[in-house]
């Protein structure tokens, strides 16, 4: 939700010229209608933020006794929270001195976020698939269909473009 309405916001302030002639045909032009999308990550952010990642974050100090509830969560509200906004703040800052202006950070920025959540999804989805195939040598192994259970995991980890 939040990466196709970022894709879209960025690719309406990086492209404006391509979607002219969609947005006259809407009756609008390329920045307002990039606002209007803008407006529409911030709601809908900050509404599964609300109802999906607060509840969580709460859910997680379910199991822990009063003494480490109430340590923990003294420490990412009180630690975590702002050192990641001003992270965040940090890098941005970092970003518009180094390009000059903030029109100008917004493709780096862009660019860097792409390649973040590439790199992310892909470790992620070698991960997985190592895990299921292992499963899967397990399952076979157990029912009898393969004896060598070495052999499969060799071609695997090559498959996987693991070092063996």
């Amino acid at each position: 939700m939040i990466g196709v309405t970022g894709l879209a916001f960025f690719a309406l302030q990086l492209f404006a010229p391509a979607f002219a002639p969609i947005t006259a045909a809407l009756g609008t032009t390329p920045l307002l209608l990039a606002v209007l999308v803008g407006a529409a990550q911030n709601i809908l952010s900050k509404s599964s933020k609300y109802s999906l990642f607060d509840p969580c974050k709460e859910m997680a100090y379910i199991p822990l006794d009063q003494d480490s509830k109430t340590k923990g969560k003294a420490a990412v509200d009180v630690i975590g929270n702002p050192l990641g906004k001003s992270g965040g703040s940090m890098i941005q800052q970092l970003l518009i001195f180094g390009v000059g202006s903030l029109a100008a950070a917004t493709p780096v920025c862009f660019i860097f976020s792409y390649l973040h959540y590439y790199f992310r999804i892909l470790h992620y989805s070698n991960k997985t698939h190592i895990k299921l195939f292992a499963i899967a040598e397990l399952q076979l192994v157990s029912r009898g269909y393969i004896r060598s259970l070495s052999l499969l995991v060799v071609q695997g980890c090559q498959f996987f473009g693991k070092p063996i």
